[in-house]
């Protein structure tokens, strides 16, 4: 097998992994295997994505399907929230209310 270039990969990424990889939270490499593969221009490749140590459930987005999600918080009120962004499809997703502990 031969590996693919790093620029073709990432031309070729739908967007939730392109910003998964801007977001460094995985690596992806393209694999071109001669069995399967009748090009020499391996325009067409195998893909393997690494996680990037991001396995919990909350950097996940349900909906892009792929590790996109920030969690930030927010004060209003008073209260803190905890919201959910999707860095790539932008959902937001509230998670929680406190109370502000003083």
């Amino acid at each position: 097998m031969k590996e693919v270039e790093p620029e073709v990969v990432l031309a070729n990424l739908p967007l939730p992994q392109k910003v998964a990889h801007q977001l460094r939270r995985i690596r992806v490499a393209g694999w071109c295997c001669p069995g399967c593969q009748l090009y020499l221009d391996c325009s067409k490749f195998h893909l393997r994505v690494y996680s990037l140590n991001y396995w919990k459930q909350e950097k996940f987005c349900s909906v892009c399907q792929e590790f996109t999600v920030e969690t930030v918080e927010e004060v209003n009120s008073g209260q803190h929230l905890l919201i959910q962004k999707c860095y790539c499809c932008e959902l937001l997703k509230g998670l929680k209310e406190k109370e502000e502990s003083i």
